[in-house]
């Protein structure tokens, strides 16, 4: 049987979260090192960074495609307490993520 404990990629790509439902829960993908969020239009800034608050310990790719604009700097986060572990970051030409945020996530990379 598959357990929480095995999962290690999560596809969420195309589905219409905001990200904000998984707040006040204490879900925990304790091998998760891929989440693919392309296609999410409906992905608000608060709920990517409840899913970064779930997910992102242990992430090692992190998957943007065509994601909903959103301002990250005003959330005053450190991209690299958040992806302590990210080695990939994708994201396509119609992601207008704040240039800020984006440029300390591809430091955080060496990227």
């Amino acid at each position: 049987s598959l357990s929480r404990k095995h999962i290690k990629h999560l596809d969420l790509s195309g589905i219409g979260i905001t990200g904000e439902e998984f707040a006040g829960h204490e879900l925990t993908l304790p091998k998760l090192d891929y989440l693919n969020l392309s296609n999410c239009k409906a992905l608000t800034c608060n709920g990517y960074l409840e899913l970064l608050r779930i997910f992102g310990s242990t992430l090692k790719t992190l998957i943007l495609i065509d994601t909903t604009a959103f301002n990250l700097e005003t959330q005053n986060r450190k991209p690299k307490k958040l992806l302590p572990n990210l080695k990939r970051l994708e994201v396509g030409s119609q992601n207008r993520m704040d240039t800020i945020y984006l440029n300390s996530l591809l430091r955080t990379t060496g990227g």
